[in-house]
């Protein structure tokens, strides 16, 4: 008998991501969503030797929530800054301002957390794209954030 659609997608998301993490070579990576620096989480950070992934901002239609990471951060080689762009910021406007962080932070490996709709696909694509020309001078890694199902929106 064979598997459920989502059962197959999930059992082959699981095995390549297994893949994925053993063609790393076993480096241990940390993934840091703090908004709040405390002086322990400054120093903890200071002291980590290892690839970070950490929270950058998130971005709405009318608001920018930044974190209060210090500037020198962004510049390290092992540091990816992390970008939440909420769907209602899924438009021209919001790769606008999410260009404008991006040079601020002047980080050197981005990370895009985005829930785009099956149906905006094409669009984010399309900004994306516009997001990269933007940067052609200053060349930046980009990472997107993706999951294997995306569950059904209420957004029209």
């Amino acid at each position: 008998m064979e598997a459920p659609p989502l059962r197959r997608m999930i059992s082959t998301t699981v095995f390549f991501l297994g893949l994925a993490l053993s063609a790393a070579g076993g480096e241990s990576a940390f993934y840091l969503w703090q908004r709040i620096w405390t002086p322990a989480v400054a120093e903890a950070v200071h002291g980590c030797d290892s690839p970070l992934s950490v929270f950058a901002a998130e971005l709405s239609a009318r608001d920018t929530a930044r974190t209060d990471a210090p500037a020198e951060l962004w510049t390290r080689n092992d540091v990816t800054a992390v970008f939440r762009l909420r769907t209602d910021a899924l438009n021209a406007a919001g790769f606008e301002r999410l260009a404008a962080e991006i040079a601020r932070n002047g980080c050197r490996r981005i990370q895009l957390d985005i829930d785009v709709p099956e149906r905006r696909l094409g669009e984010f694509a399309r900004l994306l794209a516009g997001l990269r020309r933007k940067g052609k001078n200053n060349p930046v890694r980009v990472e997107i954030s993706t999951a294997a199902v995306y569950i059904v929106s209420r957004e029209k």
